[in-house]
């Protein structure tokens, strides 16, 4: 794998948007069935990545993975539960890049007490 893992920044969210939606159209993973408005995407990024990771595998420049964490639920027994979430552009499958963002991801939770 060449790419490197790395946290995402607001720029990166159009790459990671289309990543997703490309799931949500060809595949069973991604239980959207219309693709997310953008804006969407950015209220959550605002909203989460102060306290929990999102991440990007960057090949030269270009977003071809991302793995981020999210609250499971807003109710105080769930408070150390995530959901994470992990896809990568199908060009790049086979590579290693989901194994490695899920274990930068998880390596990232564990550090903030999630279990």
């Amino acid at each position: 794998m060449t790419s490197q893992i790395r946290l995402a920044a607001p720029a990166d969210l159009p790459a990671i948007l289309a990543i997703s939606n490309e799931a949500a159209a060809t595949t069973a993973a991604n239980f959207a069935v219309d693709p997310e408005p953008l804006r969407e995407w950015e209220a959550s990024y605002a909203a989460t990545a102060s306290t929990h990771p999102w991440l990007v595998a960057d090949d030269h420049g270009t977003v071809v993975g991302f793995a981020k964490a999210s609250p499971w639920s807003g109710r105080c027994a769930y408070n150390y539960s995530v959901e994470t979430t992990v896809y990568v552009d199908p060009q790049h499958h086979r590579c290693g890049i989901g194994h490695a963002l899920y274990t930068r991801l998880f390596e990232i939770l564990t550090l903030q007490g999630y279990q």
